[in-house]
C-alpha cells in the first residue's frame, strides 16, 4: 500500500530534537538560533536543538579565530536558553575537536541524545529556514519503524542577480519567505536531487545511519542515509514542502575535493545563484548587449505586473 503524505494530524507534542552540524558560520548560525528561539516562544515548546560544533575545517581558522568563534556560540546559546526560559536548557552545545565532517556531526548529536526517549531526528543545515507547518508535517509523516519524512526543500537563488535583472530592489530571502511570498520559479527551485533535510525517529536512525564517520567534509551523507532507509521496511514520505527553505549563501567548494563530491559541489554552486533565464539575461546585460534585454525585461515586467508577481 503506498505512503499517504500526512499534512495534519499527531498532536504536536512529540518532541523534535534538531540536530544541527556547525563549523566556523557565526553570523548564520546566530540567525538560526534566534528564528529557533522565536518558534518556542510562539508555542512550539516540544523542540529541542542540538549544535555539533567542529575546530577545523574548510576553510580553516587560526587559533584566535577558532577561540573567538567558540566564546561567539557559547554566548548566543546561553543567552537564547536565558530567553526561552524553563528548568531544561532547549540548545544543546556538543564540541568537538576534529575536522568537520556532517556525517560524524549528525551521529553525534544522535548520540547525545538519551537512548530511553526516541524522539523524532530532524537532521538539518544552519541555511535552513523553516517554521510551524513544516514541523507539523515532520511529527504527521514519522513513525518509528513505519516511516520517515524525506522532504523536497526550495533552494533560494542570489537575491542580488535576480532582482538586478528585473531592474528592482533586492528583497532579503527571509523576508520574501516570511511574508510567504518565496516560492516562486524566480526566486528560487526545488532540490529535488537533495536529501539532507530528513525527519526520522532516533531508534530508526540509530539503527539505519550505517557507517557516517568515513566521509569527511560535507557531501554524500545525505544519500547515503536514504538509500539505507530504501532498503529497508521504512515506508519514505517524500515531497516538495514549502515551509522549508535553504537561504542563499555563496558556496565554496574545497580544493582538496576530488572526484563526484567536487563534482556535486559545483553543481550546486551553479544551481544556486540564478535559473538559466536569470543567468543568461545577467551574461547580455553585464557584456553590454543590452538592445534585446530591454526589450524582453520591458515586456518581462508587464507579464509580472498582469499575473500579480
Amino acid at each position: 500500500m503506498p505512503l499517504v503524505v500526512q499534512y495534519s494530524g499527531r498532536s504536536g507534542t512529540q518532541l523534535i530534537n534538531v540536530v544541527l552540524p556547525y563549523y566556523n558560520r557565526f553570523t548564520t548560525l546566530d540567525r538560526f538560533v534566534s528564528r529557533f528561539t522565536k518558534l518556542v516562544l510562539d508555542g512550539q515548546q516540544h523542540l529541542m536543538l542540538t549544535v555539533v560544533r567542529y575546530t577545523d575545517g574548510f576553510p580553516t581558522m587560526g587559533e584566535d579565530e577558532g577561540k573567538r568563534d567558540h566564546d561567539n556560540v557559547v554566548k548566543c546559546i546561553n543567552e537564547a536558553n536565558l530567553k526561552m526560559g524553563g528548568g531544561e536548557s532547549r540548545i544543546r552545545l556538543v564540541e568537538k575537536h576534529a575536522i568537520f565532517s556532517r556525517g560524524a556531526a549528525l551521529m553525534e548529536g544522535a548520540r547525545a541524545w538519551d537512548s530511553r526517549q526516541d524522539v523524532i531526528l530532524f537532521l538539518c543545515d544552519v541555511d535552513i529556514a523553516f517554521g510551524k507547518s513544516f514541523l507539523q508535517r515532520c511529527r504527521a509523516n514519522t513513525q518509528p519503524a513505519q516511516k520517515a519524512y524525506f522532504p523536497v526543500v526550495f533552494s533560494s537563488y542570489n537575491p542580488d542577480i535576480v532582482y538586478s535583472v528585473i531592474k528592482k530592489k533586492p528583497v532579503p530571502v527571509l523576508t520574501n519567505y516570511d511574508r510567504k511570498r518565496l516560492i516562486n520559479r524566480d526566486l528560487g527551485y526545488w532540490i529535488d536531487f537533495g536529501f539532507g533535510m530528513s525527519c526520522q525517529y532516533l531508534s530508526d536512525f540509530r539503527r539505519l545511519s550505517g557507517d557516517f564517520l568515513n566521509i569527511t567534509g560535507w557531501g554524500l551523507e545525505d544519500v547515503r542515509l536514504y538509500e539505507q532507509f530504501q532498503k529497508s521496511s521504512v515506508g519514505i514520505v517524500r515531497m516538495p514542502d514549502p515551509d522549508l527553505v535553504h537561504v542563499y549563501h555563496k558556496k565554496q567548494c574545497s580544493k582538496y575535493e576530488v572526484g563526484r563530491r567536487f563534482n556535486s559541489c559545483l553543481k550546486s554552486k551553479a544551481l544556486n545563484e540564478a535559473s538559466r533565464l536569470e543567468w543568461g539575461l545577467w551574461v547580455y546585460k553585464n557584456m553590454g548587449d543590452t538592445d534585446d534585454v530591454r526589450e524582453f525585461l520591458k515586456i518581462f515586467q508587464q507579464a509580472q505586473v498582469a499575473g500579480g508577481g
